[in-house]
């Protein structure tokens, strides 16, 4: 097995656990570091080179670990996955659970492909973020994440034609100290 360098997976588990990695012991760690072993054996090189992201080699990895994406998400949204649908009338359609994690998590539409694709450019820049402020600093003083879930895994497709860059910026003025009382 390849060294796997600490940096790359403590970046990988911080922002892959949210949406991926819900039920741990279930053996989604020991699946992540499967598909990534295999990834490396395959393509002879990692996820990342220092401060950047191989995004074709990222996709191909989440691709790798979506595999049981709406069990899990469903899971998650309150229905039983495991449970028998009772009646046919109710069984979920393919891709209902997305419809429903974007539009109750994110308050995105269905059809909001903008909307998504904002959603996963953000994201992106949060990775790569995490990355350079790891390996050069903050990259970033203005950069944050505007949402508070990610997009699903299986939706991270196309990452190469992502523009991913952060501006500098200017980091934020502190607080005036509090002005002393001065009583005559």
């Amino acid at each position: 097995m390849p060294p796997l360098h600490p940096l790359l997976l403590h970046t990988l588990i911080h922002t892959l656990l949210h949406t991926l990695l819900h039920t741990l012991l279930a053996g989604a760690l020991n699946a992540m570091m499967r598909a990534y072993t295999e990834l490396v054996g395959e393509s002879r090189g990692y996820l990342t080179d220092k401060g950047s992201i191989d995004m074709a080699r990222f996709e191909r990895f989440v691709g790798m670990i979506s595999t049981g994406e709406g069990y899990t998400v469903r899971k998650k949204m309150g229905r039983d996955a495991s449970a028998p649908a009772p009646n046919a009338r109710e069984s979920e359609a393919p891709g209902e659970y997305k419809r429903r994690y974007y539009l109750q998590k994110l308050g995105l539409h269905p059809t909001d492909s903008a909307g998504r694709r904002r959603l996963i450019g953000s994201y992106l820049q949060g990775l790569t973020w995490c990355l350079e402020y790891y390996h050069n600093g903050c990259r970033s003083w203005d950069w944050f994440y505007p949402d508070f879930y990610a997009p699903l895994a299986s939706d991270l497709v196309q990452l190469p034609s992502f523009d991913v860059s952060l501006e500098m910026g200017a980091p934020r003025p502190s607080p005036p100290p509090p002005a002393a009382d001065h009583d005559p």
